[in-house]
């Protein structure tokens, strides 16, 4: 062999080595793939799989804000975040718990979903893992819990018991899987069941709690025309007598369907979370729902025996930023020529959507009807939360529309601030990992601190490290005071929040409230004794 030839032989010997190293950093470049794999646990460690999407990274941050915030209410728990925030965006986080004295750790482990590596991937990747996880976090949305209690529970086998599931903000009662050609409606808590725990609300109880605030409100509360009842006074001013007695009865017994309130629901088939959460504001209003639930705490309010109940159904939630599409403007149409108008009647309007759907049909009323919200409240759940209203606003909820009450809900208290904001809300310098600044909300921090604070708790016994998911099951079941029911479902009744967007009915003008404050959003809270009380009230100004 030559002395050229030779030094080509080796030239293309290195070139063959260098793309092989390239497949093996890069396999995409070569039409490779690139899915990642479980890590492995170290013997005496248990791991906590944290599953969302790859393109969510912001979620994650708020998750380790959470974990941090939590870590002085967890006694001699340390939480070392070194690993948290990795440089490779293949690379998986993780945060790390251990206890003072115990050996093991606990590991809490982001698991990046995307096009190649899916839920289902990660679930047969895990399940075929030794060990498996302790639990699995997951279900931001109701339809990735669906996704997620199935790919689990659709394991044949697990090396070791099987993980527990955690939802997020997960928030459905009753769900219809997506190949079910039936359209059977089935228990979310039921596809895994005895194993899933959900660490939000759910939307019968975030029907309840917004029921039970607007009916304690005399300035929300529904109500129907009052003449026939102001009509039995003077019957009632003419004495004890038979005739006077018996003459108020019927005057009284004739309101029943005058009196009755109107109760309005706009239904948006194509998302599964609106559908259930009309459902339950539909059977939270039932008359026997209505007594039984006991959703009126306050036994001195009004009962209404019956209400004029109407619903609107609406094939799509896809639409513009601003103008209503046809079949909502049917909707709307039908609520403004049923609208009452004299004085002190008052109407609900259920609008259980996302952002997007709400702000149109409520442009549209106000638009129509500038002083609709005078006879008119809406009412929605937790898809609307406090960013999208005060901290966005002015992109997200222009301030100048709607003039129509908006009463919505939150898992946690959104304004627990560690500073007082400034005008507007605004902060100059950005939050750190340790202060909850305004104007951001501080609801899903708090949040994912409430959830790290259950996992650790529950996962360090008096020995240590539980030995698996059958232990930690049983610790969070066996948790005083209790946060679950037998289902796996948050306890309700107190720890609600409810949101309520008041703007101002008068010309601003005209009013006393400071120039250019157009409205407030109050922030309430439900403590264990079933009552509201004012946390903060913030002022709504023009941008």
């Amino acid at each position: 062999m030559s002395r050229s030839r030779g030094l080509l032989v080796g030239i293309l010997s290195m070139l063959l080595a260098a793309m092989a190293w390239l497949v093996s950093r890069e396999p995409r470049l070569w039409g490779g793939s690139t899915i990642a794999m479980p890590l492995p646990v170290p013997e005496g460690d248990q791991e906590i799989a944290w599953i969302h999407t790859v393109i969510n990274a912001a979620s994650w941050e708020r998750f380790v804000a959470g974990a941090l915030h939590a870590r002085p209410s967890l006694g001699d728990i340390e939480i070392d975040d070194s690993r948290a925030f990795l440089e490779q965006s293949t690379d998986i986080p993780e945060l790390v718990l251990r206890r003072n004295g115990s050996v093991g750790k606990l590991r809490i482990r982001w698991y990046k979903v995307n096009s190649e590596a899916n839920i289902p991937y990660w679930a047969g990747a895990l399940a075929r893992r030794s060990p498996a996880p302790l639990a699995i976090v997951g279900g931001g949305t109701s339809d990735r819990a669906v996704e997620l209690a199935v790919a689990v529970a659709g394991q044949p086998t697990w090396r070791g018991p099987k993980p527990l599931l955690f939802f997020t903000t997960a928030t459905a009662n009753h769900i219809t899987l997506p190949d079910d050609a039936t359209g059977f409606s089935q228990d979310l808590m039921q596809l895994y069941p005895q194993r899933s725990f959900r660490i939000c609300f759910t939307d019968q109880q975030i029907a309840q709690a917004i029921l039970d605030f607007v009916w304690q409100a005399p300035d929300l509360r529904p109500q129907g025309c009052l003449l026939a009842s102001l009509s039995a006074i003077p019957q009632a001013a003419q004495g004890p007598t038979s005739a006077a007695v018996w003459g108020t009865l019927a005057l009284l017994a004739a309101q029943t369907d005058a009196a009755a309130p109107m109760f309005f629901t706009i239904q948006w088939q194509d998302d599964p979370y609106s559908s259930d959460l009309a459902d339950q504001f539909k059977s939270v209003m039932d008359e026997s729902s209505h007594q039984s639930r006991q959703v009126r705490l306050d036994k001195t309010l009004p009962t209404f025996r019956r209400f004029h109940a109407y619903h609107h159904e609406v094939q799509y939630s896809v639409g513009s930023f601003h103008r209503v599409t046809a079949v909502e403007a049917n909707a709307v149409d039908f609520v403004l020529t049923q609208l009452p108008t004299l004085p002190g009647q008052r109407s609900l309007l259920v609008v259980p959507a996302a952002p997007a759907p709400t702000r149109r049909v409520l442009n549209a009323l106000s638009s129509n009807a500038p002083y609709a919200g005078r006879h008119l409240v809406a009412v929605s759940g937790d898809a609307i939360n406090f960013n999208t209203v005060y901290r966005d606003a002015d992109l997200s909820w222009p301030t100048q529309a709607p003039r129509i009450p908006l009463v919505f809900f939150a898992h946690q208290n959104p304004v627990a601030w560690t500073v007082e904001p400034e005008p507007r809300g605004r902060l100059a310098r950005a939050p750190s990992t340790t202060e909850l600044l305004p104007p951001n909300s501080t609801e899903d921090v708090l949040h994912n601190a409430n959830l790290v604070r259950l996992i650790a708790q529950a996962s360090f016994d008096a020995t240590g490290l539980v030995p698996d998911s059958d232990r930690l099951a049983e610790r969070l079941r066996q948790r005083q005071p209790a946060f679950f029911d037998a289902d796996g479902n948050r306890l309700g009744g107190s720890g609600e929040y409810v949101l309520c967007l008041r703007p101002r009915m008068d010309d601003p003008a005209l009013g006393s409230a400071p120039l250019g404050v157009i409205g407030s959003l109050e922030v309430w809270h439900r403590d264990g004794q079933h009552r509201w009380k004012l946390i903060r009230s913030l002022p709504i100004e023009l941008p």
